[in-house]
C-alpha cells in the first residue's frame, strides 16, 4: 500500500507561507489591542471631564465642601460607633430576656408536672429508668397548656426535655419521652419582629423531689424588639445627622464668604486699577473681617496703589512740564 509521504519541497514551500503569516496576525493582535486601549483611555477622559465639571471653582465653594465633607465624615464615624455599641447591648438584653423567657417557661413546665394526680399521688416525674410519667406527657402535650408555654411565656417556638440528674454532679440526662416541640402560632407585639436565634438552654433542677429531675428549655426565632429599636436608633441617628450637617453647610458658608470677601474686595481693586482708576483703595472694614494676612495684605495693597498714583502723577507732572519747556522754545 502506498503511504501519501509529504516531500521536503512541499514542506519547504508551505514553511515560508506560514511565517508570512504570523508577523500578519501578530500586527493584527496589536492593532486591536491598541483599539481597546485607546477606547479604554477615551472612557477615562470622559470621566475625568466630568469630574471636573463637578468640582466646584471659586474658592467659597471649594471651602464649603470640605467643611461640610469632614463633618459628614465625622458624622458616619461617630454613628458607626454608637450603632456598634448599641446594638451591642441590645444584644447583651435580648440574651438576657430569651434566658428569662426560658426560665420561666422551664418553670411553668415543672410547676405542671409536679401538679399532676399521679405525681401528687407519690410516683416521679422522671423513673429511675429514665421515663417520664405518662400523665405528665399528656399533660404536656396538651394544646392549651404548650399555647401559654409558646404564645404567652415564651413568644417562640420552645423545645423542652425533661430528663434524670445523674452522678454527684447533676449531669443532665434527657428522657427517652421527654422532648416537646411547641410551635408558636400567636400574634407578636406591636414593634416585634421574629429573630432567627436559639437561645441558649436553660436548665432548671428539681432535686426536693424523690427522683431527681431537671427541665431544659430552648427558644427558637423568638419574637423580640431588637429590630424596631435598632430601626428607631438608626432613624433617630440619621435625622440628626442630617440637621447636623445642614448646620454645617451654613456655617461653612457663613465662614468662607467670611473669608472670602476681603480676598474678592482685592480682586476688584486690582481689576479697577489695571483699568486706569488708580485711586481706587480698599475700605478697611472690608479686609477686617477676614484673617489677619488677609488684613495685613489689604493694608499692603492700598499702600503699593498709593505710591502707584503718586509715581503716576510724578511722570504726569514731569510730562506736562516737558511739555510746556517745549512750547516755550518752539515760541521764542
Amino acid at each position: 500500500m502506498a503511504s501519501a509521504t509529504p516531500s521536503p519541497s512541499a514542506e519547504a514551500g508551505r514553511a515560508p507561507a506560514g511565517a508570512a503569516s504570523s508577523p500578519a496576525t501578530s500586527t493584527a493582535d496589536r492593532g486591536r489591542a491598541a483599539a481597546r486601549l485607546g477606547r479604554t483611555s477615551g472612557v477615562r477622559r470622559q470621566l475625568l471631564r466630568r469630574l471636573r465639571r463637578l468640582t466646584p471653582r471659586t474658592l467659597q465653594a471649594r471651602l464649603t465642601v470640605a467643611f461640610a465633607a469632614v463633618v459628614a465624615a465625622t458624622l458616619v464615624l461617630v454613628a458607626t460607633f454608637v450603632i456598634n455599641r448599641v446594638g451591642a447591648y441590645f444584644d447583651q438584653q435580648q440574651e438576657d430576656d430569651l434566658l428569662a423567657r426560658a426560665g420561666g417557661v422551664a418553670q411553668y413546665v415543672v410547676l405542671i408536672a409536679e401538679s399532676t394526680s399521679s405525681v401528687r399521688a407519690g410516683n416521679p416525674v422522671v423513673s429511675a429508668t429514665g421515663v417520664v410519667d405518662p400523665a405528665v406527657v399528656l399533660e404536656l402535650s396538651r394544646s392549651s397548656q404548650q399555647q401559654i408555654m409558646a404564645d404567652h411565656l415564651a413568644q417562640s417556638d420552645v423545645e423542652v426535655q425533661v430528663g434524670l440528674l445523674v452522678g454527684p454532679d447533676k449531669t443532665f440526662e434527657p428522657a427517652a419521652n421527654g422532648a416537646f416541640t411547641v410551635k408558636e402560632v400567636g400574634q407578636p407585639e406591636p414593634g416585634q419582629t421574629r429573630e432567627h436565634v436559639t437561645s441558649q438552654p436553660v436548665l432548671v433542677e428539681v432535686t426536693s423531689a424523690t427522683v431527681p429531675y431537671g427541665v431544659q428549655v430552648s427558644l427558637l426565632d423568638p419574637y423580640t424588639f431588637r429590630a424596631s429599636a435598632m430601626a428607631n436608633l438608626v432613624g433617630l441617628l440619621l435625622l440628626i445627622g442630617v440637621i447636623a450637617l445642614g448646620i454645617a453647610v451654613v456655617v461653612a458658608a457663613t465662614l468662607a464668604r467670611r473669608f472670602t470677601t476681603p480676598i474678592r474686595r482685592l480682586t476688584e481693586a486690582s481689576r479697577d486699577i489695571g483699568e486706569g482708576d488708580l485711586a481706587r483703595r480698599i475700605p478697611p472694614g472690608s479686609v477686617r473681617a477676614g484673617s489677619t494676612e488677609v488684613a495685613e495684605l489689604g493694608l499692603q495693597f492700598n499702600t503699593m496703589a498709593e505710591r502707584l498714583q503718586e509715581s503716576v502723577e510724578t511722570i504726569r507732572h514731569d510730562r506736562d512740564r516737558s511739555r510746556e519747556f517745549l512750547a516755550d522754545v518752539s515760541h521764542e
